[in-house]
């Protein structure tokens, strides 16, 4: 007989990925024209902006530091403190190793960039979703089936956006 526990998956069901430079490794060469640029503010470096064909698509959320993180979990009452490398799945075992920590079985991970449209033309919105979908795959693979994601689709071309759900 298997207790409650053991018989419950839990899972993260909106659980994010912060973008990297690493995201856009997935471009095919022809595409690599469209590759977004991290910009920072001269203000403050900690503040980073993701532009796309000239234009600020969005931020970059910030890296806190250790104790910046240690700080907000007093705050919030909840633990925050994931290292950089597994919030930004630069070691999916890591991320994998916090999630056991938390007692989570499985993630769907939901991109931050796009909250809006981030490109104007088409063909650098492919471009853009299948790198992140691919990055997303690549992920997945090396999670165990643990770490699953919402598709980024190219809206504005229906047939691409049927073919990446495949």
């Amino acid at each position: 007989n298997l207790s409650l526990k053991e018989q419950t998956m839990i899972v993260d069901a909106d659980a994010h990925v912060v973008e990297t430079e690493h995201t856009w490794d997935f471009l095919d060469a022809s595409e690599k024209k469209f590759r977004p640029q991290l910009f920072s503010s001269v203000d403050n470096s900690n503040m980073q902006y993701w532009f796309v064909e000239g234009k600020s698509v969005g931020f970059r959320p910030p890296t806190l530091t250790e104790q910046e993180l240690i700080a907000l979990s007093k705050q919030t009452g909840r633990e925050l403190q994931t290292a950089p490398e597994a919030r930004e799945l630069r070691d999916v075992e890591l991320r994998l190793k916090h999630m056991d920590k938390l007692a989570i079985d499985v993630q769907i991970l939901f991109n931050t960039m796009w909250i809006a449209r981030v490109a104007d033309k088409a063909e650098a919105e492919i471009a853009l979703c299948k790198s992140w979908n691919r990055w997303m795959a690549e992920v997945w693979k090396q999670g165990n089936n643990r770490l699953r994601w919402s598709c980024v689709v190219p809206a504005m071309t229906l047939n691409e956006a049927i073919q990446q759900m495949r």
